[in-house]
């Protein structure tokens, strides 16, 4: 019988995180379909509790997946993952994992940090499993977009200063391996982030490889034309119509209000255009559509469920995906982005992300 191929999964951004089922949980699944000596340990950092519930779902599949939960404090510079840090170590020392796998920089420091402590111990010299730091975005420059447009005094101003240059130096120290001399190898999600990496950060060309694992599988068109079918009998959508889909949240780093912009010009252009838009966030794109003057009887907004958003993306024609120009988004691969492809839809855009540049442009 063939020895337990053991691996330990680090995530720091959350289970609750609305990427964290296709992203993170999906492709463990099927990695473990395909190899039944895979052992997965998935280790969440948390800074608010987990519905059993949730355990629970995660659980159902049957394989070998176990879950842990610890409290993830909030981060104010490197050493608040200590906590962090000592809890993987003990993981590492009570199991020797053959491989790790961290989500993001935070999560990678860990587990380097975490490694190293372990391998002082007698028993575990020698020890040297293989680790991948998966590339999701720029941490830093995350921090920054998100806080830039909120007023501050310039208290919580010097404050954010520190963070961004906290997150900035962690990033680069990952991600040139300054905190390891294990090898290891780094998973970006877009050639144009890999890029990004070896200029900013020193990172080593020949140990970055490109994510293709977590992406979604394109959908049979047979398939897809009966979720078209279905959701549009459902939203009272006419056979002939022609619908533009906005699928994400009211935030102005997704430029939800240009997307309504965008779709009100089409709506002069076409009386056959309908506005589908999948979101949470009712009430601020009822507000929005109406102060642009757009026919709500053209509009419809529905709040679905993770699982959902691809049977319902079905009844669109084209989706929305328009961005800030800046580093951030060049360099992204927006969920959205693939979910818009699994189904076929054709994508607007403005040509601020890479994997999409060499497209069609926005009309």
């Amino acid at each position: 019988m063939e020895r337990e191929n053991r691996l330990l999964v680090l995530v720091y951004d959350g289970i609750n995180n609305s990427v964290f089922q296709s992203q993170v949980f999906q492709p463990l699944v099927e990695q473990c379909r395909e190899n039944r000596n895979l052992v997965v340990t998935l280790v969440s950092f948390e800074n608010e509790s987990i519905l059993p519930c949730v355990l629970a779902q995660l659980e159902q599949h049957g394989i070998a997946i176990e879950v842990k939960i610890f409290k993830r404090p909030r981060f104010v510079g490197i050493l608040s993952l200590w906590p962090a840090v000592l809890r993987v170590a003990h993981l590492l020392c009570s199991k020797r994992y053959d491989r790790i796998l961290a989500r993001g920089p935070l999560a990678g420091y860990i587990a380097f940090k975490g490694l190293s402590l372990a391998q002082k111990k007698p028993s575990l010299r020698g020890y040297s499993p293989t680790v991948m730091v998966q590339a999701r975005g720029l941490c830093a420059q995350e921090y920054w977009f998100a806080h830039m447009h909120a007023s501050a005094g310039l208290v919580h101003k010097l404050i954010r200063s520190c963070m961004y240059k906290s997150l900035a130096r962690l990033e680069r120290k990952v991600y040139a391996a300054a905190y390891t001399s294990n090898p290891f190898t780094i998973e970006s999600v877009s050639p144009a982030l890999k890029q990004y990496l070896v200029r900013h950060f020193g990172a080593r060309t020949s140990g970055i490889c490109i994510a293709d694992k977590d992406i979604p599988k394109q959908v049979d068109k047979g398939q897809v034309s009966v979720w078209r079918e279905q959701t549009r009998q459902e939203l009272n959508i006419p056979e002939q119509a022609y619908v533009y889909c906005y699928s994400g949240s009211f935030k102005p780093w997704q430029c939800a209000r240009e997307s309504i912009e965008y779709v009100a010009k089409q709506f002069e252009k076409n009386d056959q255009a309908i506005f589908l838009v999948l979101s949470s966030n009712k009430q601020q794109f009822e507000g929005a559509c109406k102060a642009s003057n757009i026919d709500m009887a053209r509009v419809r907004i529905v709040s679905v469920e993770p699982g959902d958003v691809t049977r319902y993306l079905a009844a669109a024609d084209v989706g929305l995906l328009l961005r800030h120009k800046d580093p951030l988004n060049w360099v992204s691969r927006p969920t959205k982005l693939l979910e818009y492809q699994a189904v076929g839809l054709k994508i607007v855009h403005n040509n601020t992300i890479a994997l999409l540049s060499e497209n069609s442009r926005q009309d």
